[in-house]
């Protein structure tokens, strides 16, 4: 009841400041920016089978600046494409709900979980069971990661957790294979750093399906050269 009591007028002061906007989010300290990146590379050197082209991850302040935009609408589901867009490059978006505040750490392992439903070559074991919280983690080339949690105090589940990873993965045509099956590096030999490649190419695509559309579509095409560039100019094992 003294919880309750204390809790009441931070809620009524916080719907008061909110403005248009029914949560706040802020910019995570650079020691939790650390503990996420950490836990995401262990995850993605972790993967079996190994993977020969899996890009090692940094922080990204603009991809946590495009999740805080979102998580402060406090809506659960997943935003849509256009507002996913971090330098014209589209971003992945993983995220929970909870109803008390937890780690960086426990909200991972969430996703993490998913890989028990996952099978490399397959996809999902049990395609009734989501698997796209983990596949995006261990995406070879989603190697910007940007995190951020939201209080929603009107909210039954108060707490969103709310991550992007950039460029965005989960394509559907390649689901069952986030990465290149192969010895760690075995795509970067001279660039890897405890299993990770360390390389990345400038350029990225803008759209999910650019593999498919480059089949369809030259290279030479100028649309496919803006919105497919990683897949037109980067190396191989580098897209």
């Amino acid at each position: 009841m003294f919880l309750l009591l204390l809790l009441l007028p931070l809620s009524a002061i916080l719907q008061q400041s909110l403005g248009e906007y029914p949560g706040i989010a802020t910019d995570l300290p650079e020691k939790i920016q650390k503990e996420i990146v950490d836990k995401f590379n262990a995850i993605r050197r972790g993967v079996q089978p190994s993977a020969s082209n899996m890009v090692k991850m940094k922080w990204s302040d603009k991809a946590a600046d495009n999740a805080k935009i979102w998580a402060r609408k406090c809506i659960a589901r997943a935003a849509p494409q256009e507002e996913r867009f971090v330098d014209g490059v589209l971003c992945g978006d993983n995220r929970v709900r909870s109803t008390y505040s937890t780690s960086w750490l426990e909200v991972i392992d969430l996703w993490n979980q998913k890989s028990s439903n996952f099978k490399y070559g397959v996809g999902a074991i049990d395609p009734r069971r989501d698997i796209y919280g983990y596949t995006q983690m261990i995406w070879h080339n989603s190697y910007l990661i940007g995190c951020t949690v939201a209080f929603c105090p009107a909210e039954e589940y108060k707490f969103l957790y709310v991550c992007r990873f950039c460029p965005a993965g989960n394509s559907i045509e390649e689901i069952a294979t986030p990465y290149k099956e192969g010895p760690p590096c075995g795509d970067c030999l001279d660039n890897c750093e405890d299993g990770l490649c360390t390389q990345t190419c400038e350029y990225m695509d803008a759209r999910e399906d650019c593999k498919t559309m480059v089949l369809m579509f030259p290279c030479e095409n100028v649309y496919i050269q803006q919105v497919c560039a990683g897949t037109c100019k980067c190396p191989p094992g580098l897209v």
